[in-house]
């Protein structure tokens, strides 16, 4: 499937900002490895991207590593298909998984990526970072444990992450009402 056909989580379209999320990740792409047919936005790592990115580890919405990734949508995957009913449209048809990949895997990493990504389809999105595995590893760990692959998980990290590569973080959509703070006796 392709980018501009794809659904962004729901918070994102109702606050309209999918179109603009769109064009962004539509401005840059590229293959992920040579002559793939299978083409992802390509995204610049800023100050905002790398505070996302820190924050949605903090609050355990990562996973890293392709082994892991693939584990864990394998098993959402099943669940789905368990508990889909006939009489209600199929889940999983918007962005709800958001893969980062560093540019410096092997061919081989990037065809794993490529599966995942057709075997996952509509509700993973791959998106290909201008950082090597290093860098990655340093934002995602505060080490220099080299990581080639992470997934936000949670569609709150996702859309955050959404909003940050395509340079709109300063538009905070919030996660649902504020709950009134009881006053401290």
């Amino acid at each position: 499937m392709k980018l501009s056909e794809l659904r962004f989580p729901s918070r994102l379209e109702a606050a309209g900002l999918s179109g603009r999320i769109r064009a962004a990740l539509l401005d840059r792409t590229a293959g992920l490895r040579p002559g793939a047919t299978l083409e992802v936005p390509v995204i610049t790592v800023g100050d905002a991207l790398v505070r996302e990115l820190q924050a949605a580890m903090t609050r355990r919405r990562m996973v890293f590593g392709l082994e892991m990734i693939s584990k864990k949508l394998d098993n959402e995957a099943r669940g789905i298909l368990a508990a889909s009913d006939p009489n209600r449209p199929p889940h999983g048809e918007r962005i709800s998984r958001l893969l980062l990949c560093a540019d410096d895997g092997s061919d081989r990493f990037y065809r794993q990526v490529e599966r995942l990504l057709q075997s996952h389809a509509p509700r993973l999105l791959c998106c290909l970072m201008q950082m090597d595995s290093l860098g990655l590893g340093t934002i995602m760990t505060g080490t220099t444990r080299p990581v080639k692959a992470v997934m936000a998980e949670h569609k709150d990290a996702v859309s955050d992450i959404l909003l940050a590569a395509a340079g709109l973080q300063e538009r905070r959509i919030p996660v649902g009402r504020a709950r009134e703070q009881k006053p401290r006796r």
